[in-house]
């Protein structure tokens, strides 16, 4: 596999992230809105549902109940992505607006996200050794239930995120997770996701959404230790907030100014370089060509 080198850095103390705009018709029209706002660091998502990248096996009858019940449990984001209808994880799709929208703005980079929802330890691990996996910057994973959330936390498996789907399952109000599961997801430099736009959609995501964050500030995530980021999860343009108003949605999760700077912007520089780190080595060296002017010699 033919390995290119990530472009040249775009982090500085004005490089705000946005780590979740799921692909889609509008996906082009929402990174445009994204950096149009002040958004540097972008990730396309692809959610996938896990047993749907599962080998298949005789007895599909089986199979095909394990995916509506994954369906039914992970909510609208499990069905959506359950849509594809694909065995085994897709490429990431190489669009060609995507180099043309780097190449106008050069102070921006679009990563490819891989998101993989599941409800069994066993069906997420099979999934991440896939080959086409290793395709992918950033690596998330969206549980369906209180036991799968135990497990990848202190599994050995290597993710960079752990997301919710705020608008589908129940049980996200009976999360607890005590500090000391907190620290070890903390230690594998994995970040808990809180997503935005869907609290758009009515007042049970909003509900959740707020929930989750206050479970993350209080019970998961020590003082000391905030390992969070936010992002939109916008499907449309109108979706995107700029990262001044993310700072009010900020206050509405519990989090000061600072904390909600660190979410949207120091902790999706760690996880891009985490991801580069793992694609790449813990090190490489890159030569960034500079222009040259001639001397005019009179």
């Amino acid at each position: 596999m033919e390995k290119c080198i990530p472009p040249r850095s775009v982090f500085g103390k004005q490089c705000f992230g946005d780590l979740n705009i799921p692909t889609g018709p509008k996906c082009r029209h929402v990174c445009e809105a994204a950096i149009a706002v002040g958004y540097k660091l972008l990730a396309l998502n692809t959610p996938v549902v896990a047993t749907s990248c599962l080998p298949q096996k005789p007895g599909g009858g089986k199979k095909a109940k394990k995916r509506k019940l994954e369906e039914k449990t992970g909510g609208i984001l499990s069905a959506t992505a359950a849509q594809t209808g694909q065995d085994g994880v897709p490429p990431p799709k190489r669009q060609d607006w995507i180099a043309d929208l780097m190449e106008k703005h050069k102070d921006v980079r679009i990563l490819q996200r891989l998101t993989v929802i599941f409800y069994d330890i066993n069906h997420l691990q099979t999934v991440l050794s896939q080959e086409n996996v290793a395709l992918y910057e950033i690596i998330a994973v969206v549980p369906t239930n209180h036991e799968a959330l135990v497990s990848c936390v202190i599994s050995s498996l290597v993710f960079d995120v752990i997301s919710f789907d705020i608008e589908g399952p129940h049980w996200i109000n009976k999360v607890k997770l005590n500090r000391q599961k907190g620290k070890v997801a903390a230690e594998k430099d994995v970040h808990f996701e809180i997503t935005y736009s869907p609290s758009f959609h009515g007042d049970e995501p909003l509900e959740n959404m707020v929930y989750i964050a206050d479970r993350l500030k209080e019970d998961i995530c020590t003082r000391k230790i905030k390992n969070i980021i936010i992002s939109s999860g916008a499907s449309a343009p109108d979706e995107i907030r700029s990262p001044q108003n993310v700072l009010g949605i900020g206050y509405l999760l519990g989090f000061d100014e600072t904390t909600t700077r660190i979410c949207i912007r120091e902790h999706v520089e760690r996880i891009v370089k985490k991801g580069d780190s793992r694609k790449f080595g813990k090190s490489w060296v890159a030569f960034t060509p500079t222009e040259q002017k001639e001397k005019v010699v009179e």
